[in-house]
């Protein structure tokens, strides 16, 4: 009984911090459409398709991620996307230090 609680609190932790990640990488978006309309020479209301590919794509990998979790398991999914997520946030975040 006591590792069920605990199976299900640590499930619950995940979830928290998974939603917690998707609304940062949100904010962080946002924050991001003033440099991105500096960089490319763009007026700010040009970049508001920046939003609306981050949402569609997020609309997009919801439900295939449920898939993928059905066909594959979802802590091998989980653990793959988190995986690329951070290994995409740590490529961005070293850009600057790449360029010449």
């Amino acid at each position: 009984m006591e590792a069920e609680k605990t199976q299900k609190r640590n499930i619950c932790i995940v979830y928290v911090l998974a939603m917690f990640t998707v609304s940062l990488d949100t904010t962080i978006v946002n924050v991001a459409l003033a440099t991105i309309s500096n960089e490319f020479s763009l007026r700010p209301e040009e970049t508001g398709m920046v939003n609306i590919g981050y949402l569609a794509s997020l609309a997009f990998m919801l439900p295939m991620s449920g898939w993928l979790a059905d066909r594959f398991g979802a802590r091998r999914v989980f653990m793959f996307a988190f995986a690329c997520f951070t290994a995409a946030s740590l490529v961005c975040g070293c850009l600057p230090m790449w360029r010449c």
